[in-house]
């Protein structure tokens, strides 16, 4: 009967090993990213998403990527103006932006300042300085150098690194004012020369993990909305497509999870003990014929 139980035992942990606990299989965390094709672009990943796609996605909110659409490339919003993809790094969580309707050539004027919200997910590394250009400016002190392929008339420009803007009051006489990032690198001393080209290359971005997607990213999942309101229409894409507030509670598996299934084993153990009785039912009945009285000799 030892041997019958020990059979048993293995039967039943058997049976929980393959289905698993609490009635389903205990499934190890994505390893995948999400992913799109962005024509002509290249291929992104999340934390972007696909702008265009139906109302659900994986991704943060505000990380929306339109393809094909303003300047016919990969285009990201800031606080409503749009911005070219020039390259993403996700080792280091950065991308490289630039305006969408600037021009290539060696005078461009940036439309309109950079922002970001306070409440956006996106900031500027430590690789870019800030520029502070005046535009068309009626009245200006006569000995700064102006970008002279901007010259409008007697209309000049003028651009400075910000913290070394001249006393002077530009807002008064200067048609429109903007305050660009650049990339260090691609500005030398003399701005007057560079500025064109500063603008050409961009501005570098970094993000960091939205509060809401820490725990379910923790768990080995991504985060996913839907719905009109991003932040409330929240859910946790887990392996297999499971949906829920996040896969393993911030990194930690349950105890309700590891709670091994006692329907499944109650039916395995029931089955064992009935082919356990039958089994002996039997041996009881050979017993019971090897030992049955022989009747006199006639």
């Amino acid at each position: 009967m030892a041997s019958l139980f020990h059979l048993f035992l293995y039967i039943t942990l058997l049976h929980t090993s393959i289905n698993g606990f609490d009635g389903h299989s205990i499934k190890p965390p994505i390893t995948a990213r999400p992913y799109f094709s962005c024509g002509g672009g290249g291929v992104f990943r999340y934390p972007f998403w696909h702008q265009d796609q139906p109302s659900e996605h994986c991704g943060y909110p505000g990380f929306g990527i339109s393809c094909g659409g303003d300047g016919g490339g990969p285009v990201l919003r800031l606080s409503g103006d749009a911005y070219s993809i020039m390259k993403i790094n996700y080792s280091e969580n950065t991308l490289t932006l630039r305006y969408v309707d600037i021009n290539n050539g060696s005078c461009p004027r940036a439309p309109h300042g950079v922002t970001l919200d306070n409440s956006s997910a996106f900031s500027y590394t430590a690789r870019n300085n800030m520029l502070r250009f005046f535009y068309n400016c009626t009245l200006y002190p006569p000995s700064l150098p102006s970008m002279e392929c901007l010259r409008h008339g007697t209309k000049r420009s003028y651009v400075f690194m910000v913290g070394a803007v001249p006393e002077f009051d530009w807002s008064g006489y200067c048609e429109t004012t903007a305050t660009v990032p650049v990339i260090e690198k691609s500005v030398g001393g003399d701005l007057v020369d560079d500025f064109g080209r500063g603008i050409r290359e961009g501005f570098e971005l970094t993000w960091r993990s939205d509060g809401g997607c820490r725990s379910c990213e923790d768990s080995g999942g991504f985060c996913g909305y839907g719905g009109g309101d991003l932040h409330r229409n929240f859910f946790c894409v887990c392996s297999g497509g499971r949906r829920s507030s996040n896969c393993h509670d911030n990194g930690v598996v349950p105890i309700n999870i590891l709670q091994p299934n006692f329907a499944a084993i109650g039916t395995v153990v029931f089955g064992g003990l009935m082919v356990a009785a039958t089994f002996f039912y039997f041996i009881q009945r050979r017993k019971i014929g090897l030992y049955k009285p022989v009747g006199p000799v006639k």
